[in-house]
């Protein structure tokens, strides 16, 4: 029955416009009939006062019929219901006051028009506010009109001192309110979704997928919708709203994978280097934008069938920005990887600019497919089979500034080989056949390149927890 209800609620914004014109041309066609010039309009207006009553009544009942979909709540909703029943009422009593002769007088015949034309105004401006939001009418008045409607404009928000914000209070939530607000909100729920509170943001909307969960961004609900292509329809904002910038989205995706805590200062939770120079421009957004870790190319958008066949296999496709048709393709939940897998890499090798093979079983044999994607900035190859053949290969990306080598067999030797990399800023090698006095050697044949050994050792304080193994 629910599915019934919303079928034909659908049909509210058909029904809406038909008493509005039809109202209107009454109205019209009412005032003009008092001239002589137009006194045979007269015989007309009645017909379009009742019929204009009649699908105004059709209007507020499919209105009705959408409102219980849950995606309207609100004063908004309530008032315009309300005075969406004062027009058909009005229109009727109209109608029945024109029969009964009691509008010859001019000056009721004027006024009571008039306070009809007034109401449907005012009707069809709260129902644009409930599709639109409330700013819509007026967001792009010409100044000074604009700020004497809906006042000055908020100020970019700039935080004193970064670290001592609260993640969600002062970063994530006016993220949100710039650009989610407007759907998600007290008086409006597109898919029953709120997006203004934690406690909406995890009940989730309808469809009851998880909006955020926490440690793993790229399976919430909120950056999958945000990283779709604006041409997808599931993409969000929807098209002509105010986009996220890409530096918005970074920092929503840091928020989840460090546990999407409400309460928790920045100061408190983990900043890796990408996402350091972001927070830092909060303090100083004139600031310049930080380095982005992918080149400045164009390119065509990917062929769907290519990364369809990739998510057959359960690998992860997603576009690393919103503008962009670069990829990012995580091979993390693919089973196994052989000669087939990597072939699928082929049909999308110029989109592809960050590629995770990590723990797979990916061999010598299987790089030369890596080494031709022209745009590759970050790979990810730990605890993979790839030894110094494989490594020597990876000399031709040109882009490639990140490279994780991790638990593999690479030596110093094969490790020298990536100077001709001239792009390259950072490698890991922890757990490789690299000496100490190698590792040392490295960082003169690499130059500027930073070379991460791990086997960090954290030293224990005094007012750590610690746990005492006794010998019997």
């Amino acid at each position: 029955m629910e599915n019934l209800f919303q079928f034909f609620g659908r049909f509210h914004p058909l029904f809406v416009h038909l008493p509005i014109g039809i109202l209107l041309i009454a109205i019209l066609f009412d005032w003009l009939s008092k001239r002589e010039r137009f006194a045979n309009l007269s015989d007309s207006v009645n017909l379009l006062y009742f019929s204009g009553g009649i699908t105004a009544i059709f209007s507020c009942a499919t209105g009705y019929l959408l409102s219980m979909s849950g995606e309207y709540e609100g004063a908004t909703l309530d008032r315009h219901m309300w005075m969406g029943i004062g027009v058909a009422v009005f229109a009727f009593l109209i109608y029945g006051l024109r029969k009964a002769e009691v509008l010859k007088q001019q000056k009721w015949a004027s006024i009571v028009p008039f306070s009809l034309f007034i109401l449907i105004s005012a009707t069809g401006h709260l129902g644009g506010s409930l599709t639109h939001g409330e700013d819509y009418l007026y967001v792009h008045a010409p100044e000074p009109f604009r700020t004497w409607l809906i006042g000055e404009s908020k100020p970019e928000i700039v935080i004193e001192n970064v670290q001592e914000a609260q993640v969600y209070n002062e970063i994530i939530a006016p993220i949100l309110e710039g650009s989610c607000y407007k759907c998600h909100n007290e008086k409006k729920q597109k898919g029953k979704l709120r997006l203004d509170s934690p406690e909406y943001i995890a009940k989730g909307g309808k469809s009851k997928t998880t909006i955020v969960k926490a440690g793993v961004p790229l399976e919430s609900e909120l950056i999958k919708r945000l990283l779709l292509p604006k041409s997808d329809k599931k993409h969000m904002p929807p098209s002509k709203k105010d986009e996220l910038t890409n530096e918005q989205i970074d920092l929503l995706q840091w928020w989840i994978k460090q546990g999407a805590n409400y309460e928790a200062k920045v100061k408190d939770l983990p900043q890796s280097e990408d996402i350091q120079p972001v927070l830092s421009a909060l303090e100083n957004p004139e600031a310049a934008a930080p380095k982005r870790d992918f080149p400045d190319v164009e390119v065509a958008a990917a062929n769907p069938k290519a990364i369809a066949a990739l998510k057959d296999i359960r690998a992860v496709v997603l576009p690393i920005g919103q503008a962009s048709n670069l990829l990012s393709v995580n091979f993390i939940n693919v089973e196994e990887l052989g000669k087939e897998e990597m072939e699928l890499l082929k049909p999308i090798q110029e989109q592809i600019v960050w590629l995770k093979l990590s723990e797979s079983e990916l061999r010598n044999e299987q790089v030369s497919l890596i080494a031709n994607m022209p745009n590759l900035t970050k790979l990810y190859l730990d605890y993979t089979q790839i030894s110094d053949a494989g490594l020597e290969q990876l000399t031709k990306l040109e882009h490639l500034k990140y490279l994780n080598l991790v638990g593999t067999s690479v030596s110093a030797e094969g490790l020298s080989a990536l100077k001709e990399v001239k792009s390259l800023e950072s490698v890991f090698i922890y757990k490789t056949n690299t000496s100490s006095l190698e590792k040392l050697e490295l960082l003169t044949t690499l130059g500027g390149v930073e070379i991460d050994t791990g086997g960090y050792v954290v030293p224990t304080l005094e007012k750590d927890t610690t746990m005492l193994t006794v010998k019997q």
